[in-house]
């Protein structure tokens, strides 16, 4: 809510990159920008100088111009010289603000105007480029809409198919190394709960027997049954949500990332099931469907815990969804990580479980 002319980037050498970041999320929304770089991280008095001889020199640029400086980031020697400049130029109208854990600004100069709200109009792509992360594919979701009627037979009736689902996620990941999509391990036929399952499937069309082996009919089929469908029901879950909560600023699905470690260098961060943007905070969400084994529960996790951070910045938030409990271990594990965790026997009531994270 704040019009700016220009927006100058106040950084070290050694935080080129992440300046450079910041410039691209602003060139979205067209806003001008330039870097200055800072001849010191922690000298007090080469800061003071510094700030002092650049107000100047932007003053000599316009003289009209009025100087509006965040203290947030940085290090504390840097915001404590810049609040300073704001002081002794307060006379000229230069003000000072800091913004709060709570998504709220407050005023430092001048110091007697209250907190006010951060208008929550940033998407997800501007915000992963603020912090140095490139949406690269963004793809239309794999599951037909055909199938969202076997979504709720699954959790309407996820007690009876739980014990198949873990069993069909296992032979869709396999299959998909193979060119008929056939998984080359044989299924076990003799169990009630994982044939239940397979003939709700076939009814769609999803997949077929072929001998002892499940093939599925098609990549989207396969996606479904290796847990594309707890990821598409918890997409459209949030959906929902969005129409009661204005807190919901973006939602996205199935996005694929860059992450710009280095101003010359991208590497290949991630594929993310579901993240969201709430209050200007970021929420990723993994969505599993596999055996809890420790291997794959730790992996996930590590992830959740890496990505949140890096995307999200201190704010950023990791949940992970899994069908079939974690072992006490991994849930302290979770906990040390700041990683919520929601079970299968919460799915019926999941915009309940994810209430306290979106409203």
């Amino acid at each position: 809510a704040m019009p700016v002319d220009e927006v100058v980037l106040l950084h070290t050498e050694s935080f080129k990159h992440q300046a450079d970041w910041l410039q691209k999320a602003l060139d979205i929304h067209q806003i001008k920008s330039r870097f200055e770089v800072l001849p010191s991280a922690d000298d007090m008095q080469i800061l003071r100088d510094y700030f002092i001889d650049l107000y100047e020199k932007l003053k000599a640029e316009q003289p009209n111009a009025k100087l509006m400086c965040n203290v947030t980031s940085g290090t504390k020697p840097m915001s404590l010289a810049l609040y300073e400049m704001a002081l002794m130029t307060q006379q000229d109208g230069t003000e000072a603000y800091y913004q709060n854990f709570d998504d709220t600004l407050s005023w430092f100069v001048p110091g007697d105007r209250p907190r006010v709200e951060i208008e929550d109009k940033i998407k997800i792509k501007t915000f992963l480029l603020a912090h140095g992360v490139e949406v690269v594919n963004q793809p239309q979701s794999k599951i037909s809409p055909q199938w969202r009627p076997l979504i709720d037979e699954m959790i309407d009736g996820l007690s009876s198919f739980q014990k198949g689902i873990s069993t069909l996620n296992y032979h869709a990941v396999l299959a998909e190394k193979q060119p008929n999509l056939t998984s080359p391990d044989p299924a076990d036929q003799n169990n009630p709960h994982f044939d239940a399952l397979v003939d709700r499937l076939i009814s769609y069309g999803l997949a077929s027997w072929q001998g002892q082996h499940i093939k599925f009919s098609d990549e989207s089929a396969r996606f479904f049954c290796a847990g594309g469908w707890l990821e598409e029901y918890v997409y459209h879950t949030i959906r929902k949500m969005m129409s009661k909560s204005k807190r919901i600023q973006d939602l996205n699905q199935g996005v694929q990332v860059l992450s710009m470690l280095d101003a010359k260098v991208k590497t290949v961060a991630n594929e993310l099931d579901v993240i969201v943007l709430v209050n200007n905070q970021l929420l990723v969400l993994e969505c599993k469907t596999y055996k809890t084994d420790p291997p794959n529960v730790q992996n996930s996790l590590y992830k959740l815990d890496t990505l949140a951070k890096q995307m999200g910045g201190a704010l950023g938030k990791g949940l992970l969804i899994t069908l079939n409990p974690l072992r006490s271990n991994d849930y302290e594990r979770a906990k040390l990580y700041g990683i919520d965790v929601i079970q299968g026997d919460r799915f019926a009531q999941l915009e309940n479980a994810l209430s306290r994270h979106i409203y």
